[in-house]
């Protein structure tokens, strides 16, 4: 819940034109996310559940997605 709430707050703040404020303020939790991602990951397939490893393997690779384009972004010079 508290990572879609996240994801509401950050799209709202896009839109309103704040995009390098949140890119800075989020960038940490992405790495928290993806920790957090990766270890109910292994809880999953442990447990051996299709649809738990499923979505736990797309939400990190959203973050990492994100992760990486931030990356790219910076090195480029916009942000």
């Amino acid at each position: 819940m508290a990572g879609w709430l996240a994801g509401v707050a950050g799209w709202l703040w896009d839109l309103n034109g704040f995009t390098l404020y949140y890119k800075d303020l989020f960038h940490p939790f992405r790495y928290l996310s993806i920790s957090g991602g990766l270890f109910l990951l292994l809880y999953s397939l442990w447990r051996k559940d299709p649809v738990f490893i499923l979505g736990q393997i797309f939400g990190i690779f959203v973050y990492g997605r994100n992760l990486f384009l931030i990356s790219r972004e910076k090195r480029r010079g916009n942000a």
